[in-house]
């Protein structure tokens, strides 16, 4: 349809009239209320019917009564072509009781000929109705296209779409309520609204889901999101991610609300499944560790009570024998002499490698001392090898303080690890390591001032070593950060806590 207030507009018009000069009346009126109008006249149902198969009318203007017609006759024919026009009997002689009856048969109103002036604002009236009735039409069909959309993608997707309305304080579910939880959403007792939301909430979370729901009510929000337990029909609790949005009046007051639930049942369990495999991943990995320093240890203690006994025994023997050599000289080739000194120096070096492996495999001194004296003997050992200081900053007696053998040795072996990397690939001439206790924990820091470590090396796990760091601090659920700048040096910072679960039960297993 056209637009009704606007000059010249074309008006389709239909006339169930038998008198030519009456139809003439009628379009002169039509012109003179600013209308262009094109008029066909039909007087008989045949002649109407062919006009409503060869094209579409705006208006339908009927006389009462025709010799082979009448307005009711021509009435049922809209009706059942299923056609919504504006049908107004335009008669000379018809009683109140006939218009009456016209009325309530569907026509929408009625003019005398003898009061044509009437005729365009009727008509006007009732093109603007048609037309408001399309609009509505047309939303309607809209919401309910937008309503069959939701109803598919909560097929699709199993989540049940919820409907709060907090004037009327009702709950409407989707269908995906009974996928969820087992049951329709009908059987969820009537009256109930939110309350039988809150009743199927876990007990140990109810009270923080229904603040969280109504910090954004009370508040500015517009959404929340939340994940909680929600009870099903069989008792069982599932595990729902819930979304939600807010709309709010004029004041601001939210009066309704509408959001969707989620399952995450099965992926909580994959989760948990997940955890408890690195759990015993990680357990597993720290009995390897205490195995690893065990048999270093082993190793260690033969090397230096054996082979080292061994090696000072022969020692011994070559110092008898060079002693008795000695007193004979003059009569021994000078060869001879020197090939026992060699030996000797040989022995003496086996015997110097022996302890130095020893101690790399294991040094005593961390398990006679602790660590603090081990990490000063090995700042004083890169000394000797790096031929540049290593300046020590290392809290006393934390062995005193919840720091068990398991954590001395990881320690150890990260600071172990960091030094050499600096040895070999810092160029620097001057490192720090510092212990102290930080935040219920430990933080070991290895600072230098050489050429800056950079960020694809530390970020690269294969990288200087530190897989095998990474490892290490994992194990006891720990934190390790990397700070480099180019040509100012590189600061590496492990932080272990005093403990960890994990830990804890690999301990108790072990025992």
């Amino acid at each position: 349809m056209m637009g009704r207030n606007n000059s010249g507009t074309t008006l389709r018009v239909l006339c169930v009239e038998d008198s030519e000069g009456d139809v003439w009346l009628l379009e002169r009126e039509l012109i003179k209320g600013g209308y262009t109008p094109l008029l066909k006249r039909v007087d008989s149902p045949g002649t109407m019917n062919e006009a409503l198969r060869a094209q579409t009318w705006d208006l339908v203007l009927a006389d009462w009564n025709l010799p082979r017609f009448s307005a009711l006759f021509a009435l049922e024919m809209l009706k059942c072509n299923r056609l919504d026009l504006p049908f107004i009997i335009v008669s000379g002689a018809i009683g109140e009781e006939a218009a009456i009856a016209a009325m309530r048969a569907g026509a929408h109103d009625y003019v005398m000929k003898s009061n044509l002036g009437r005729l365009i604002p009727v008509i006007q009236r009732e093109l603007q109705e048609v037309d408001d009735r399309l609009a509505r039409q047309g939303a309607e069909k809209a919401v309910a296209a937008a309503e069959d959309r939701l109803r598919l993608v909560a097929r699709a997707t199993n989540d049940a779409i919820w409907d709060w309305d907090l004037s009327a304080q009702t709950l409407h579910w989707s269908e995906g309520f009974q996928s969820l939880f087992g049951f329709y959403p009908h059987e969820v007792p009537s009256g109930s609204g939110v309350e039988s939301w809150y009743e199927r909430l876990h007990p140990e979370e109810r009270d923080r889901v229904i603040a969280t729901r109504y910090a954004v009510i009370n508040g500015v929000g517009e959404t929340w999101s939340d994940q909680y337990r929600l009870r099903r029909i069989d008792g069982i609790y599932a595990y729902v991610l819930d979304r939600g949005y807010v709309l709010r009046n004029d004041e601001g007051r939210v009066v309704r609300a509408i959001g969707a639930l989620t399952d995450l049942t099965k992926q909580k369990e994959a989760e948990t499944a997940i955890a408890a495999a690195y759990e015993r991943l990680r357990n597993l990995m720290l009995q390897l560790e205490h195995t690893r320093e065990d048999e270093r240890k082993r190793i260690a203690r033969e090397l230096h009570d054996e082979f080292g006994q061994l090696l000072t025994g022969l020692k011994l023997d070559l110092s008898w024998l060079s002693k008795q050599v000695a007193r004979e000289a003059a009569a021994l080739p000078t060869p001879v002499m020197d090939k026992l000194q060699a030996m000797t120096k040989l022995v003496n070096d086996s015997i110097q490698l022996v302890r130095r492996v020893a101690s790399d495999l294991r040094p005593s001194i961390l398990d006679d001392l602790g660590l603090i004296p081990a990490l000063q003997w090995q700042a004083r050992e890169f000394e000797a090898r790096a031929g540049f200081p290593c300046e020590t900053s290392l809290a006393p007696d934390p062995a005193q303080r919840n720091l068990d053998p398991d954590r001395s040795s990881t320690l150890f072996r990260i600071a172990q690890e960091l030094l050499t990397n600096v040895m070999r690939h810092a160029r620097a001439s001057r490192v720090r390591l510092a212990l102290r206790e930080e935040s219920n924990g430990w933080l070991l820091e290895v600072s230098d001032n050489g050429r800056g470590i950079a960020d694809k090396d530390h970020v690269n796990p294969t990288t200087l070593g530190l897989r095998g760091i990474q490892e290490r601090v994992a194990l006891f659920g720990g934190r390790l950060e990397f700070r480099g700048e180019p040509e100012k040096g590189t600061t590496v910072q492990v932080w272990i806590p005093q403990q960890s679960d994990h830990a804890e039960a690999a301990d108790r297993k072990a025992a």
